[in-house]
């Protein structure tokens, strides 16, 4: 179907939509969110998101320009998204950027496999929502995990059968690796740029 769409200021019009089963995303008392804006959206705007203050501001491209403390991240355009390289415990691996993973890295099982993160026992069992359900993983434990710059330590990261999760990649890298930094996903271009927190009103 094509609808229009306001967010905030700004209008879409004639997107692209597909109706599927959100699962818990769209339930009352987990996200509540009966939309999810994609890659169609995304890869026409600018998108600068702040998690740690709570905020987020879409931009046309054309009338965009990055503020000078914005840094760029070691990412590229790949399947529609961005592939990010990031080290993980000394050993670099790359993995595609995700908005909606809320822990800093997951992996796939042969990954994580490769990586030497499966020769310890699992911190615990957990779920994460994805479109149209709940899928299962293990959590286990990194010493550290660099990105763009920033080191963090005794990390958490979620391995994943990927057999249950049609299309999952080898790795995503989620909020939590910028959880206290200000992100521009410039899906278009290509980029991902990173600046400092700023408390400001929701827009």
């Amino acid at each position: 179907v094509a609808f229009d769409l306001t967010v905030g200021a700004l209008q879409l019009t004639q997107l692209k939509a597909v109706a599927l089963s959100l699962g818990p995303i769209a339930q009352p008392g987990s996200l509540g969110a009966p939309l999810v804006l994609g890659q169609d959206v995304l890869g026409g705007l600018v998108a600068e998101i702040d998690f740690g203050a709570r905020w987020a501001a879409l931009h046309r491209p054309k009338f965009f320009q990055p503020p000078a403390e914005a840094e760029p991240a070691p990412a590229r355009s790949r399947l529609r998204g961005l592939q990010a390289s990031l080290t993980l415990e000394g050993q670099r691996i790359e993995a595609l950027f995700d908005t909606g993973s809320s822990t800093p890295l997951s992996l796939s099982r042969a990954s994580a496999e490769r990586l030497g993160l499966l020769d310890t026992k699992p911190l615990r069992s957990d779920e994460t929502v994805v479109f149209g359900g709940v899928t299962r993983s293990e959590v286990v434990r990194a010493e550290s995990l660099t990105f763009a710059g920033r080191t963090l330590k005794d990390v958490e990261v979620s391995v994943f059968d990927t057999s249950g999760v049609p299309g999952f990649p080898e790795g995503l890298v989620g909020v939590g690796a910028v959880r206290h930094r200000r992100i521009f996903l410039d899906l278009g271009a290509g980029r991902l740029l990173l600046g400092p927190s700023v408390r400001r009103q929701a827009v």
